[in-house]
């Protein structure tokens, strides 16, 4: 099956609207230099399971035009709070991504003030072609809670822009165990008609190959297609669902992940004709 940044330049990074990468304008407490460096006692990324993350980054020259990803974190606390910002490549491996006012690395750590926010913007002139994979969190310290921005900048038209939430999934606790736990659920609408295309991302947070069995179902509920795909530790894949699996072409409806969800991040994206894009939010239970 065909890598979404596969055929041709127009069906870079998302989808024929070429996707996902970037990010606009938002809150800075202080300065960069001083909220975000680069990590010194390094992670040993291959042994990390993220709880909160990014299912998908881009920046660079795309076609002419650029895009551009950044986040933006809160903290909720009356007290400094600190996290590192780690990027993996579609390959699973640590992904050095370029951060404006900090360093090139594959693990950044961010201070965000007390009762402030910061945004960390990944420059998108650093990289002369397209530059994706996906982003975890790691907060050490303080409640943060986060948003990515993905912009996409072409001479001649407005920007275009789509905001989604830093995903987290929490295990209850209780004193008295539940009974056998349900699995988790990951699910996201899709509607590939009327000139619409749904593009997404889905990454292995976990430290193993996982294989992704992906459902599609359509608005009446009947079955379309059932897609397995192999995938490597901390691996991620991003792709035009319609191009991917043809039997979803010109059919809406929803997807989900039917064994090991909970090893799973993704986001999705909806283009309309004109190219402009919204976000699919997934459902995670």
């Amino acid at each position: 099956m065909k890598e979404l940044h596969g055929s041709s330049a127009a069906h870079r990074l998302f989808s024929r609207r070429s996707l996902l990468g970037g990010a606009g304008a938002g809150l800075v407490a202080s300065s960069l230099s001083a909220d975000i460096q680069g990590f010194a006692a390094a992670i040993d990324m291959s042994s990390l399971q993220p709880t909160s993350t990014f299912a998908h980054i881009a920046y660079g020259l795309d076609g002419g035009g650029y895009w551009k990803t950044s986040f933006v974190f809160i903290n909720l606390d009356s007290s400094a709070a600190s996290l590192t910002l780690l990027t993996w490549s579609t390959a699973g491996t640590p992904l050095s991504v370029p951060v404006v006012g900090g360093s090139l690395d594959s693990q950044h750590q961010v201070t965000v003030p007390a009762n402030g926010s910061v945004q960390v913007d990944l420059d998108e002139t650093a990289s002369t072609g397209i530059t994706t994979g996906w982003a975890g969190i790691v907060v050490t310290a303080g409640s943060v809670r986060g948003q990515g921005i993905f912009k996409q900048r072409i001479p001649g038209r407005p920007d275009f822009e789509a905001v989604v939430p830093m995903l987290a999934r929490t295990q209850p606790s209780c004193i008295i165990p539940f009974p056998t736990p349900q699995p988790a659920v990951l699910a996201m609408p899709f509607d590939c008609t009327g000139g619409s295309v749904t593009s997404v991302a889905f990454a292995n947070t976990a430290i193993t190959a996982r294989t992704l069995d992906l459902e599609f179902v359509d608005a009446s509920g009947a079955s379309l297609y059932v897609g397995h795909e192999s995938m490597v530790a901390h691996g991620q894949m991003a792709f035009e669902i319609a191009g991917r699996y043809p039997l979803v072409a010109s059919k809406k409806g929803w997807m989900h992940v039917l064994t090991n969800a909970s090893d799973f991040t993704a986001l999705g994206f909806r283009f309309n004709p004109t190219g402009a894009f919204t976000t699919w939010l997934p459902i995670l239970a």
